[in-house]
């Protein structure tokens, strides 16, 4: 007699993965509390919530307008493409005691319905509204649970070349 064990294919985790222009860090804890973490710094800075899961590790804010900071449901504010911005957070197993969570902070530079959402979202440039509440979050996650810095890049060095 096999037996097959099954697992729950349901999760609040998108299809797909971070844009590759996410910021990673690595934080003390595991990854359900990193993400809880997230989530209540994000809402205590006034954004919603859509999707959490502790268990899955994952949090999606609403669309916020940094302008106007009011954060909106659904598509958001169609007039203010270019202010509105999505938070998303993916915190996986890093090192032992420890989490890596990739944060993605996304606008939609046009609209247009007949393309998937996704297609539509574009990574923020690092001098946005959205960008800097990233690196708030960071800072003060960097207090609560400690961090490392994961996405320094080390620069080969070159040495001077002899005559």
């Amino acid at each position: 007699m096999a037996l097959v064990a099954a697992c729950n294919p349901a999760t609040t985790r998108p299809a797909f993965m971070p844009l590759p222009q996410a910021d990673t860090l690595v934080l003390r804890g595991a990854p359900g509390k990193v993400a809880a973490e997230a989530a209540s710094w994000l809402i205590a800075q006034g954004m919603g919530v859509e999707r959490w899961s502790e268990r899955d590790a994952y949090v999606e804010t609403t669309w916020y307008d940094t302008t106007a900071k009011q954060a909106r449901r659904g598509e958001g504010d169609l007039t203010r493409l270019l202010t509105s911005v999505k938070i998303r957070c993916w915190a996986d197993p890093g090192p032992p005691g420890q989490t890596r969570i990739t944060v993605e902070a996304v606008y939609r530079p046009f609209y247009d319905p007949s393309q998937p959402a996704r297609l539509r979202e574009v990574s923020l440039p690092d001098s946005s509204g959205g960008q800097a509440i990233v690196k708030r979050m960071f800072a003060d996650l960097n207090k609560r649970l400690g961090v490392r810095r994961d996405t320094t890049i080390t620069q080969p060095r070159t040495s001077p070349t002899r005559p």
